[in-house]
């Protein structure tokens, strides 16, 4: 790999925790040839110097925002979103029955769709007139995916891509090409640019933490120290949601894995 491309993917690390092995040849022309073309450079190889030239620079913002995998879907992974429907949000409602409120935090949100559906399963149980309070946070680093998905607008080939029609007509409506949550539903919900890496500004503990096919891409360095923190921001009998493709990471004493029969989640200890 030439050095110019072993630099950038270091500056991908140092910034986002994202590490990058053994990418393939065509790794970075194909991430980087939009953005090339767009801004106007002959090649990727020279957008790449002026983004390691001007590391604060818009530019290198948004290679390296390029260089992340934005993958997502709406109820990504069926099974985890029928277990959250079915086991996890009942048992956190049971538990806080007296509060009447639940904290919600949809990290590495991508374009939304993972926050999106987490409140439509929430507004689907009809427990708002009965006083609950539901905190949606959904957070992510890409300034453009959050702004994205702070305004609700979805094209067809994305609301395709696991969206049940009667969801769609239910809390979605034209917007020209495109469709736009209903402002019920964006009510729900909060965003923020957020930064896993760097230090996290909240002071209250949340009941349920989504972190989805996130900490598979960290480094070791990054991943440990982001469950550490992790487990200080969960409230006891809260649970933590990770990706089919991390498997079970390992949170440590005063967790416990909780198993059904197609799914895996951890739960802190009470």
């Amino acid at each position: 790999m030439p050095t110019l491309q072993k630099r950038l993917l270091v500056s991908l690390e140092t910034q986002t925790g994202v590490r990058i092995q053994a990418p393939s040849d065509t790794f970075f022309d194909h991430k980087l040839w939009g953005l090339t073309q767009k801004l106007g450079h002959k090649n990727v190889n020279a957008l790449i110097k002026e983004s390691l030239a001007l590391p604060s620079s818009p530019t290198s913002k948004a290679v390296l925002e390029a260089l992340l995998n934005h993958e997502t879907s709406f109820f990504r992974d069926p099974t985890a979103f029928r277990n959250i429907r079915e086991v996890i949000i009942p048992d956190l409602i049971s538990k806080n029955h007296n509060a009447k409120k639940l904290r919600i935090w949809s990290a590495a949100c991508s374009w939304g769709q993972e926050a999106y559906s987490i409140a439509m399963t929430i507004a689907a149980l009809n427990l708002g007139h009965h006083g609950w309070d539901f905190d949606i946070l959904a957070s992510d680093c890409s300034h453009r995916c959050v702004e994205s998905a702070r305004s609700g607008r979805f094209s067809q080939l994305q609301l395709n891509r696991g969206l049940p029609a009667k969801l769609l007509i239910q809390h979605f409506e034209r917007e020209g090409v495109a469709w736009r949550a209903r402002p019920a539903l964006r009510k729900m919900l909060r965003f923020q640019i957020l930064n896993l890496i760097e230090p996290w500004p909240f002071a209250a503990p949340f009941d349920l933490i989504l972190i989805r096919n996130v900490l598979v891409y960290f480094s070791p360095r990054h991943r440990a120290d982001t469950l550490v923190r992790l487990r200080r921001l969960l409230r006891p009998g809260g649970v933590i949601v990770f990706g089919q493709s991390e498997g079970l990471l390992d949170l440590g004493e005063g967790f416990e894995l909780v198993s059904t029969r197609t799914f895996n989640f951890s739960r802190r200890r009470e």
